[in-house]
């Protein structure tokens, strides 16, 4: 794997474009990050879930089969997050890449709908 930071190392990004170009099936992986630019924390940074959430509290089977009422607080407050709130520049390339058919697929864990 090989980090690319903009305007230092560009030889990996021509490296990247040209193995994307080569491949005939492409899948994208995104995380948190990429939803970050919409205005979302992450659940582990200052501001996200976790920080007023313990997962291990609120957000297992167990605890939503035995209390729903208490599962529920953590997914309400996550949906408040997400109110107004528009896919960023990296939502809207993906989603062209995929609508040009250059990516079969994308990979998140994502839950805030700003992919498609």
């Amino acid at each position: 794997m090989k980090t690319i930071t903009p305007g230092k190392n560009e030889t990996h990004l021509e490296e990247a474009v040209a193995k994307f170009r080569q491949t005939r099936s492409a899948a994208a992986l995104t995380g948190a990050g990429i939803s970050v630019a919409s205005g979302i924390a992450d659940f582990r940074s200052p501001g996200g879930v976790w920080t007023v959430f313990s997962p291990d509290e609120y957000a297992t089977l167990d605890v939503f089969l035995r209390n729903p009422h208490k599962a529920w607080k953590l997914y309400r407050e996550m949906g408040r997050g997400l109110i107004g709130k528009k896919p960023s520049k990296g939502h809207r390339v993906l989603a062209e890449l995929e609508k040009k058919g250059f990516l079969k697929g994308l990979i998140t864990q994502n839950v805030d709908n700003l992919h498609q």
